[in-house]
């Protein structure tokens, strides 16, 4: 997956997690209004829709320390070379400008 389609797919697991609270906070709501149905049976859709948003939550979670990692060893090596090339180019250049 290219660099620039990750921040966008965090993105969309946001609107995802963030419509996935809406629905929870909506299927509360009409529980509280004493909707037809029992308790039980308004206790188990509560239950199902937060076993979804733990699901959609660990996944989101996953793929967060997916991109962090991913983020992380491609930017390890440039560091490193960015150091090589301070040290080798730029630190005589300005211990030479000293004397």
């Amino acid at each position: 997956m290219r660099r620039k389609q990750k921040p966008q797919k965090l993105a969309l697991l946001e609107v995802e997690c963030a419509t996935l609270n809406q629905e929870l906070q909506e299927t509360e709501a009409r529980a509280h209004q004493g909707q037809k149905k029992s308790p039980e049976e308004v206790n188990q859709m509560v239950q199902a829709e937060m076993q979804k948003l733990r699901v959609e939550m660990a996944s989101m979670k996953r793929d967060a320390e997916h991109y962090s990692r991913q983020v992380m060893f491609k930017f390890i090596p440039l560091f490193s070379l960015l150091q090589t090339h301070v040290f080798m180019h730029l630190v005589p250049y300005a211990c030479s400008n000293q004397k």
